[in-house]
């Protein structure tokens, strides 16, 4: 990590008045502080999911959000299973997963009962429990979602 150096006499360049050379090494000094301090926290944070698994719902190609966080979730240091939806997402779904270490495919239509339950029958007998859900699949009729989101019944999902 780069470190901060003061500019000579001022921050501004050298005899500049604005800013003392002493309040230049001061304001240097909390600057580096400030940067080894967000280094610890992020090293702190980078293996907050470290021993953890979850699965993400939805991940349908590159630009998908459950991709955006599937990435994060991995970097966290969890363990993944990713689903897609069908045999017509499964190569690019396959590709995208097969960059992330300690992840695994699955396919899962969600408005199919016996995906669901083979899904989760799988998952137990890889993982054993699961320690978080991510449910990023994003479509409803429109009339399913005029109302509070807690309202919208199953089927409007389907």
């Amino acid at each position: 990590m780069p470190k901060v150096k003061p500019m000579g006499s001022g921050i501004w360049g050298p005899g500049s008045p604005l800013i003392p050379s002493e309040t230049s090494r001061a304001l240097a000094d909390i600057l580096n502080h400030l940067a080894v301090l967000r280094a610890e926290e992020w090293h702190r944070m980078s293996n907050c999911l470290e021993g953890r698994t979850v699965v993400v719902f939805g991940v349908a190609n590159k630009r998908s959000i459950a991709w955006a966080i599937a990435q994060q979730m991995q970097q966290a240091g969890a363990q993944l299973a990713i689903t897609y939806q069908n045999e017509r997402l499964k190569q690019e779904a396959d590709e995208l997963i097969a960059a992330l270490p300690n992840s695994q495919a699955f396919q899962c239509d969600v408005s199919r009962d016996e995906e669901i339950a083979q899904l989760f029958e799988q998952l137990k007998a890889r993982y054993g429990k699961l320690d978080a859900l991510v449910h990023s699949i994003a479509f409803a009729p429109a009339e399913e979602l005029k109302g509070e989101f807690a309202d919208t019944s199953r089927e409007g999902f389907r």
